[in-house]
C-alpha cells in the first residue's frame, strides 16, 4: 500500500475514533436524559415512603402536627397514583421537547396531572381525616381546659360525626386552592364557615356526654345530664369561631406563579431548539461514522485489511470507553456520598448515577466484541489466503 493511502486510512481511522467518542456521549443522552421512559422509570423506584420517614418534620407545621401526619398518610397511601401523573406530566413535556406536541401549556399539564382537583378530593375522601377533626374539635373549644371533666373521652365520637363535614369542605376548597395556586383564583384568603360544624359539634358531643357521661356525674338522671351538659356548653359555646379562614398570602402570589410559569416555558421552549440541533448533530454523527467505515473499505478493497484496521478502532474505543465508564461510576460517588439527604434517597441517586452510565457500558462492550471480532477475521482470513 502506499504512502498517502497509510496517512488517508490513518486521518479516516482517527475521525471514526474521534467520531464514535462524540457518538457515545450523545448517544448516553439521548437513552437518558432525553428520554421520558428512563426518568419515568427511575421516579418510579423512587421509594417516597421511606424518604418521608427520613425526613425531619419537626420544624414543619410545628403547632399543627397533624397537618404533617395527615399529609404524608395520603402520599404513602397514593403514591402509586401520584407517581403515574407525574410520569404524565413528563411525558406531556417531553413530548413538547421532542416536538411530538406543537405546544405547552404547563398550567394545564399540571391541572391535567399532580395538580388535578378531582384526584386531590379522592385522596382526601377515601383517607381519614380523624386527626385533622379532632383538631378542629380543641380550635372550636377554647375554653376546654375549664371544663371539670375531662374532654378527651369525648374527642374520638365528636371527630367522627365531623369527619364527613370536613371532606365536604375540603372538596369545596381544593379547587379555588389550585385556581389560586394556578393563578387563576381571587385570593388571598379562603373562608369557611363554622356554623354547620357548630350544629354537628354541639348534637354529637351531647350524645357522647349522654351515653357515657363523666364519672363524678354517673348518678345522674338522663334530664339531669341534659341541664348539666346545657350548663357546661354555654360556658363556651360563644367563643366558639365562627369561621375559619386560610390566608393564601403565604402562598406564592398568583401573577409570581404565573410568571413562574412562563419562564419555565420559556426555558423549555429554548430547550427544544437546543435538543433539535442535538438530534441534527446526533443524524450527522452515524453518517460520519458510516462514511469512514466506507472510505476504510474502498481504500483496501480487500477483507484483511480493512478488518483490522477497523477492529482495532472499534476495540481500542472499547477498551477505553470502558475503563471511562468504571472510573466515572468511582468519581460520581464520593459527591453522592457526602450529600445530607435521606439515605433512602441517596441510594436513589447512586442508583440513578449507575444507570447514566449504562448505555455508555454497553455501547463500550459491544464495540470491543465486534472490534475483537473484525481482529480475528483479519489473522484467520490472513492464515487462509495462502491456501486458497
Amino acid at each position: 500500500m502506499g504512502s498517502l493511502k497509510v496517512v488517508a486510512v490513518v486521518l479516516l481511522a482517527v475521525i471514526l475514533f474521534l467520531s464514535l467518542a462524540v457518538f457515545g456521549v450523545a448517544f448516553s443522552v439521548k437513552m437518558t436524559a432525553l428520554n421520558a421512559g428512563f426518568i419515568t422509570s427511575h421516579l418510579e423506584r423512587l421509594d417516597i415512603s421511606s424518604l418521608l420517614d427520613e425526613l425531619d418534620t419537626g420544624d414543619i407545621y410545628e403547632g399543627n402536627p397533624g397537618v404533617v401526619n395527615y399529609a404524608r398518610e395520603i402520599i404513602e397511601d397514593n403514591e402509586p397514583e401520584i407517581k403515574q401523573r407525574l410520569g404524565q406530566a413528563i411525558d406531556d413535556i417531553y413530548d413538547y421537547l421532542l416536538r411530538r406536541s406543537e405546544s405547552l401549556d404547563l398550567a394545564e399539564v399540571l391541572r391535567d396531572t399532580i395538580l388535578d382537583p378531582d384526584f386531590a378530593i379522592a385522596m382526601v375522601e377515601q383517607s381519614d381525616l380523624a386527626l385533622l377533626a379532632e383538631e378542629l374539635v380543641v380550635t372550636m373549644m377554647p375554653e376546654a381546659l375549664n371544663l371539670p371533666f375531662a374532654m378527651e373521652p369525648y374527642l374520638g365520637d365528636v371527630a367522627v360525626a365531623l369527619e364527613p363535614w370536613l371532606k365536604q369542605q375540603a372538596g369545596a376548597v381544593i379547587p379555588e386552592l389550585y385556581d389560586y395556586i394556578l393563578g387563576e383564583g381571587q385570593g388571598p384568603s379562603l373562608v369557611i364557615s363554622l356554623e354547620p360544624a357548630k350544629g354537628i359539634f354541639r348534637d354529637s358531643f351531647e350524645e357522647a356526654f349522654l351515653e357515657s357521661p363523666p364519672p363524678q356525674m354517673a348518678g345522674m338522671s338522663h334530664a339531669e345530664l341534659e341541664r348539666a351538659f346545657a350548663g357546661f356548653y354555654a360556658q363556651f359555646e360563644d367563643g366558639i369561631p365562627v369561621a375559619i379562614e386560610l390566608d393564601l398570602n403565604d402562598l406564592e402570589a398568583p401573577d409570581q406563579v404565573a410568571e413562574s410559569l412562563a419562564e419555565v416555558e420559556d426555558a423549555l421552549a429554548e430547550s427544544q431548539r437546543y435538543i433539535g440541533l442535538f438530534h441534527t448533530m446526533y443524524g450527522v454523527t452515524i453518517g460520519l461514522m458510516l462514511l469512514m467505515v466506507a472510505g476504510i473499505i474502498l481504500i483496501y478493497r480487500e477483507v484483511r485489511g480493512s478488518s483490522r484496521v477497523l477492529g482495532i478502532v472499534f476495540g481500542t474505543y472499547g477498551i477505553i470507553g470502558l475503563i471511562m465508564v468504571f472510573v466515572a461510576r468511582a468519581v460520581s460517588r464520593a459527591p453522592v456520598m457526602n450529600l445530607d439527604v435521606p439515605a433512602s434517597f441517596q441510594d436513589w441517586l447512586m442508583r440513578l448515577s449507575d444507570s447514566c452510565l449504562t448505555p455508555m457500558l454497553i455501547l463500550a462492550s459491544i464495540l470491543l466484541v465486534v472490534g475483537a471480532a473484525l481482529l480475528a477475521v483479519s489473522f484467520i482470513y490472513r492464515s487462509r489466503q495462502p491456501q486458497e
